[in-house]
């Protein structure tokens, strides 16, 4: 439905395509997920630069994805993307930023 107010590449769209692949990876669909949260990553990153604090949940999201289906590398590249995004918006404390470091934690011991 958005699709059609909007086209691919509006800030709304990417939105509810990162909140779509929230819902897939919750039902399990990883393919689908991991699919819908990379679009979406695509094009926030367009509008608000690569470096932006709201894109660090789909980061961490994107990489759990990929923690799950075994590409550690992307998924620890991305944490740490993350972490760098948030680097300075948020305390120490911030539940985005302890899940990335609870990802990353299991990504090393794996």
């Amino acid at each position: 439905m958005l699709a059609r107010a909007y086209d691919d590449d509006h800030l709304e769209v990417a939105i509810a395509r990162t909140s779509l692949a929230a819902v897939l990876h919750q039902r399990g669909h990883m393919t689908e997920a991991e699919r819908e949260y990379r679009a979406g990553l695509a094009t926030r990153q367009r509008h608000s630069g690569p470096n932006h604090p709201e894109l660090a949940v789909t980061l961490i999201n994107l990489a759990t994805i990929l923690h799950q289906r075994g590409a550690a590398n992307e998924a620890e590249r991305l944490c740490h993307r993350a972490l760098h995004n948030l680097q300075g918006s948020v305390r120490d404390e911030h539940p985005s930023r302890r899940a990335c470091e609870h990802l990353l934690t299991g990504l090393s011991a794996a």
